[in-house]
């Protein structure tokens, strides 16, 4: 699946939609989203699977594990309510979801990070700038935040974040 076209996008520059649509058909996206939300396997699949993928060409797995990497909050700590909204939608129809974690200033140090979700009534408000979103775009970011500082990492929430939301601008704009 990877192998065959890798050095093609590769050289070309370009993203492998083709392999990550046949990775999404396969399951490959999913695997530890619960069976009951449209997900199969579990962790030791996952592992199975991870270690497989990256051995064809690790920047693209990079690009299916970052996907479960940003379900990963919703699966764990999710609502029912967010896990029907979100998981079942993202089982039924090819799409990726986007992790951010990383600032300019601290990297990808969670205790270091600088970006805030201050609770206003029902709603947060969210302040900061993440960089190097890896699949930056997607219809589904999953945030990670800081709510209280002196908490350092006791005081970081994951928050979904739909990618059209007001407010959010990706640095190519």
């Amino acid at each position: 699946m990877i192998l065959p076209v890798a050095a093609r996008h590769d050289r070309d520059g370009t993203f492998p939609v083709d392999v990550m649509e046949k990775a999404y058909q396969e399951g490959f996206f999913t695997p530890l989203v619960p069976r009951n939300m449209g997900g199969w396997a579990g962790r030791v699949d996952n592992c199975i699977i991870s270690e497989e993928l990256a051995a064809g060409l690790h920047g693209d797995y990079v690009s299916i594990f970052v996907s479960t990497l940003a379900l990963y909050p919703i699966i764990r700590f999710g609502t029912e309510e967010q896990k029907e909204r979100f998981l079942r939608p993202f089982c039924s129809k090819f799409s990726i979801a986007s992790y951010c974690l990383s600032e300019v200033t601290v990297g990808s140090d969670p205790a270091s990070m600088r970006a805030t979700a201050i609770l206003e009534g029902d709603h947060y408000v969210l302040n900061g700038t993440k960089m190097w979103i890896t699949m930056e775009g997607m219809p589904i970011f999953t945030w990670s935040l800081r709510t209280d500082p002196q908490r350092k990492h006791k005081g970081i929430i994951s928050l979904i974040v739909p990618s059209k939301l007001e407010g959010i601008v990706p640095a190519s704009d």
